[in-house]
């Protein structure tokens, strides 16, 4: 399990709003003992398909990690339900200002806990996809953004802009079931190996991408702030 991630966001002069936490593990790093989840938590668990099951127990691990380490709370302490678009919820009377975002693929799960006033949403894709879904992936570009794909030459970066689109869509809370074309991307820029760019419709928000070995993250957060202290 990677250390926990402090992520501030500040505001066009420079001063510090909000700050957030962000933590990855694998599912060889969850504990065989599952007593930090809830009743709630069991129940939700049980409904979910076997191959499911680990990285839901490994999300509220990690989710639970943040909040022993950063604010004292125990485990068992802490419920993270889910709403009517399974979006997860956060439930401690210490953490009324906060929410959180899960992401998972292959063996791997991230989260990010952050404040309400500062939406935000973390987003990860493995790098080596089949090639049937990279094919799906593209018929959900418009003709735009893969002209930008093409003009800039970003590796992966028709599975970057699906990832722009997923952290987008949970932070507007719809999750993937509003049109693609409604969370299209433009201004990509690349610096080293980070990406951002911007969203046509949806201005007040900005994504960052960093690209590594085997997978790739985003996180998306108000494009009215800088983001401090990403790194992959």
């Amino acid at each position: 399990m990677n250390q926990i991630q402090q992520l501030q966001l500040s505001n066009q002069q420079g001063r510090v709003e909000a700050t957030a936490y962000c933590l990855r593990g694998a599912l060889s790093d969850q504990p065989k003992e599952d007593d930090y989840l809830s009743s709630e938590e069991h129940a939700i668990a049980q409904q979910l398909p076997a191959n499911r099951q680990a990285t839901f127990r490994l999300g509220r691990f990690l989710l639970k990690t943040i909040a022993t380490r950063i604010f004292n709370i125990p485990m068992a302490e802490v419920t993270i339900s889910k709403g009517t678009f399974e979006q997860p919820i956060l439930k401690h009377p210490e953490l009324l200002d906060y929410s959180c975002s899960i992401t998972h693929s292959a063996d791997q799960v991230m989260v990010l806990l952050f404040p309400r006033s500062h939406p935000m949403a973390v987003d990860m894709e493995y790098i080596s996809q089949p090639e049937e879904r990279i094919q799906a992936i593209e018929t959900q570009l418009t003709y735009q953004e893969k002209q930008q794909c093409c003009l800039l030459n970003i590796p992966h970066s028709h599975l970057l802009l699906w990832s722009a689109k997923e952290a987008l869509s949970k932070c507007l809370g719809t999750g993937l079931m509003v049109p693609f074309t409604l969370l299209e991307t433009v201004q990509l820029a690349q610096k080293n190996e980070q990406t951002t760019m911007e969203f046509k419709n949806f201005g007040q928000y900005r994504a960052i991408s960093l690209q590594g070995q085997e997978y790739l993250i985003t996180i998306c957060y108000p494009a009215n702030h800088r983001l401090h202290g990403w790194a992959n």
